[in-house]
């Protein structure tokens, strides 16, 4: 490839998503958002996310486990799905295809489309859906691997376990006063993972029956 596609090259004028491309390291020293929450010490999410002037996503989410890197943005609209080629390069992406169109429901049909290249050294996996559902979505992935990686937290303190549980919290209401519910039910799954880890510490005590 002699010259990178724009979406490439604004990822990599972008120091923080171009380090975890290309090392598979959540550097957030060089994200300076506001709107900024780490969950854990391998899974960031920020709204608002600007990877250049024009390009402003509703939000960003990356993980990284065993150094396999997951990064998803939530689209504002579907330019993505309908500029493959400007933003990915001319012949780039498989044909479209529209899931379940003969159910003649709109909450069912998705339209997507995906993509396998390697750039930066890294293979990657580029997939972008829209559905009315779940509106826009973009992900990246150095293989396929969950939004939110597991994590091994007997080498986090408690204090810091705490902050990660606080942030997860804020962030899952955030999304539910957006109506956000895909990315609402993955932060919940989170939460309640530091919410047993903190109560198997002794930290907290959850309610009877609790499971």
């Amino acid at each position: 490839m002699n010259e990178l596609p724009l979406f490439f090259q604004l990822i990599k004028k972008n120091v923080f998503l171009y380090t975890l491309l290309t090392n598979s390291a959540l550097d957030t020293t060089y994200i300076e958002e506001s709107n900024f929450y780490q969950y854990t010490p391998n899974s960031v999410h920020v709204t608002n996310f600007a990877l250049s002037e024009k390009e402003v996503f509703k939000s960003m989410t990356a993980g990284i486990k065993d150094r396999v890197v997951d990064i998803n943005f939530k689209l504002k609209s579907d330019r993505f799905l309908k500029n493959t080629n400007l933003y990915f390069g001319k012949d780039s992406f498989l044909r479209i295809r529209n899931r379940d169109p003969e159910m003649k429901n709109p909450f069912s049909e998705v339209r997507s489309k995906r993509l396998y290249i390697k750039v930066f050294n890294v293979s990657l996996e580029i997939s972008i859906k829209t559905s009315p559902q779940f509106g826009d979505i973009l992900t990246i992935s150095t293989e396929n691997n969950p939004m939110f990686p597991d994590t091994h937290f007997r080498k986090v303190d408690d204090q810091t376990l705490l902050k990660y549980f606080e942030a997860s919290a804020i962030g899952e209401l955030q999304l539910q006063e957006q109506n956000e519910k895909r990315g609402q039910n993955q932060i919940w799954r989170y939460t309640m993972e530091r919410i047993e880890e903190l109560h198997a510490r002794g930290r907290i005590t959850l309610p009877i029956g609790h499971k």
